[in-house]
């Protein structure tokens, strides 16, 4: 397989992946738990089959319930052997906040997202935060129990970057026709 302009073949990525899947998880997670203020067991990843709830009474869930990409990238030359191509991304995020205290740590949470060392933080890991729509509430049967569950979407925005080994063309043989 070839992983070189030099040769015929699809070109793959030679540089780290960004942060998707567990990578991605881990760094939501870690945000949710600073910006919250809950303790970092009390936030998870939703998941589609019904478990038992974290321990204590108030947590979060929280999914990437989207990533649209931009449609065009930019490429910037990083050398005679490779290119970096970088794509804007915006990622939609659900959160549920669970408990007695749900609603309070929802609005807590919203209103942290707008404190400037806090969003400071956010742009360290690599996000900047484009918004968010209302917290609503509902109710929720986990465990044979009703527990209150407050709602909220919010977006993110980032630029991931891959590099490729696009070689750069540095000469080519060139023939002039006169017409003579």
């Amino acid at each position: 397989m070839s992983n070189s302009s030099n040769t015929p073949g699809w070109l793959t990525p030679r540089s780290e992946e960004p942060e998707y899947d567990a990578a991605l998880d881990a760094l939501l997670a870690d945000w949710i738990v600073g910006v919250a203020a809950l303790a970092p067991g009390a936030v998870i990843v939703r998941r589609e089959e019904e478990e038992a709830a974290p321990q204590g009474d108030n947590w979060c869930e929280y999914a990437v319930s989207e990533i649209a990409r931009a449609t065009s990238a930019a490429f910037s030359r990083q050398g005679e052997e490779q290119v970096t191509q970088q794509r804007d991304e915006t990622l939609t995020c659900s959160l549920s906040f669970f408990g007695p205290n749900g609603q309070s740590i929802g609005t807590r949470f919203l209103d942290g997202l707008l404190v400037s060392q806090n969003q400071d933080e956010l742009r360290g890991l690599g996000f900047a935060f484009g918004g968010h729509g209302a917290l609503t509430g509902s109710s929720q049967q986990i465990n044979n129990q009703w527990v209150k569950r407050y709602d909220v979407t919010l977006r993110l925005y980032r630029t991931v970057a891959r590099e490729y080994g696009v070689m750069a063309l540095t000469q080519a043989p060139v023939t002039f026709f006169t017409g003579e």
